[in-house]
């Protein structure tokens, strides 16, 4: 979804302020506003094609607005990791996982659950029931497992 700036209404309701309201003229004006604001937003994602530096292709505007992502419905936390591998979100049934050149590891993000959907965790673990009686409102848990000995002098 998107919203005319703010910049935008202030200017155009004084402009159409000045004009009788039920005027062609007022009609025709907020049309063409519409339109101009349609076609700045499909040269900005045309031009998104490539990036400059690399030459790679890059997502195109359009289409990331419309990225299907399961999210769920209840309030949650969400997570990108790098480099992305994809959006991660809090109160996970199982642990994310992630891999590269010094270590591989897992992790969860959790809170206290906002719903029954996402009251279990990883072996069962109640999200729920852990919380309760603590005064944290959100714990993160971490797991690496090093593919050599570390450098200590790093």
């Amino acid at each position: 979804s998107w919203s005319v700036p703010s910049f935008l209404v202030n200017n155009m309701g004084l402009l159409v302020g000045r004009m009788m309201p039920d005027s062609f003229e007022s009609v025709l004006f907020v049309m063409v506003i519409i339109v101009v604001w349609e076609l700045i937003k499909w040269a900005l994602s045309a031009g998104a094609t490539q990036n400059k530096d690399t030459g790679l292709p890059t997502e195109d505007v359009v289409a990331a607005e419309t990225l299907q992502v399961d999210v769920p419905p209840e309030p949650h936390m969400e997570l990108v990791v790098d480099p992305p591998t994809s959006l991660h979100f809090s109160n996970p049934r199982e642990p994310y996982t992630w891999e590269n050149e010094f270590c591989h590891g897992r992790y969860i993000a959790f809170h206290p659950p906002t719903s029954e959907a996402n009251s279990r965790g990883p072996n069962g673990m109640d999200y729920r029931d852990y919380f309760s009686g603590k005064s944290r409102i959100w714990e993160l848990r971490m797991q690496l497992q090093f593919k050599t000995k570390p450098d200590p002098d790093w």
